[in-house]
């Protein structure tokens, strides 16, 4: 069993109050604004690191505990490297009632970190999304439980598997156009301000972007 298919089998015995999600890196060491990787330019990732990592984790709580509703989110500039966002905050409720929040700053950590948070009546489970590490599980006493369950060898390998199963009539792959689409709706919204508008060419006009500026 994977650790996604373990992390969802454990929640559906929870009732799941709030849901958080933290990730921080740093931009790659030696990166100047002349030698921008592909990630950290608008006009090829289409804003910051958020859209390269954000989308996997956004589309991750989506499945796990539902599609989002209510977001407000905030992106911003802290470094000075490049004109996109590196930092990005947003919240969230789920049609069940569950709040959400994430943060995302690529300034802080010069070691990546990233971590899940369920809390629910029953306690808590905490998981890495990206980083290699346990699964922990609190219960009420604040007992932990550490569980060791590694990202598969070929990380995408699970979901790529349903895709086939569904093709050939032998299952039903839960990650679909209509949950890409919600997981991408989201972030154009929390990154709206920021660039003044998402709907046009906006990567051609860096000069106008609000959140450049420190102004969104």
């Amino acid at each position: 069993m994977n650790r996604l298919t373990f992390t969802e089998k454990k929640l559906r015995s929870r009732e799941i109050e709030r849901v958080s999600f933290t990730c921080m890196e740093r931009l790659t060491p030696g990166m100047t604004a002349d030698n921008l990787s592909w990630r950290w330019r608008a006009d090829e990732a289409g804003g910051g690191l958020f859209l390269d990592l954000g989308c996997h984790a956004l589309d991750l709580l989506d499945f796990l505990v539902g599609p989002a509703l209510n977001v407000r989110g905030k992106a911003s500039r802290m470094g000075r490297i490049a004109d996109v966002e590196d930092r990005v905050s947003l919240e969230w409720t789920t049609e069940s009632g569950i709040k959400g929040a994430a943060r995302f700053s690529f300034t802080e950590r010069d070691v990546p970190e990233d971590e899940f948070e369920f809390v629910g009546t029953k306690g808590k489970l905490l998981a890495p999304c990206f980083q290699p590490g346990p699964i922990v599980i609190e219960n009420a006493k604040g007992e932990r439980e550490l569980l060791n369950i590694p990202h598969p060898e070929h990380v995408h390998q699970p979901m790529i598997q349903t895709i086939v199963d569904e093709l050939r009539g032998e299952g039903k792959c839960p990650s679909t156009a209509t949950s890409a689409m919600r997981t991408s709706v989201i972030m154009d919204e929390v990154l709206s301000d920021y660039y003044g508008g998402r709907d046009d060419a906006f990567w051609e006009r860096p000069a106008t972007w609000p959140g450049r500026a420190g102004k969104s």
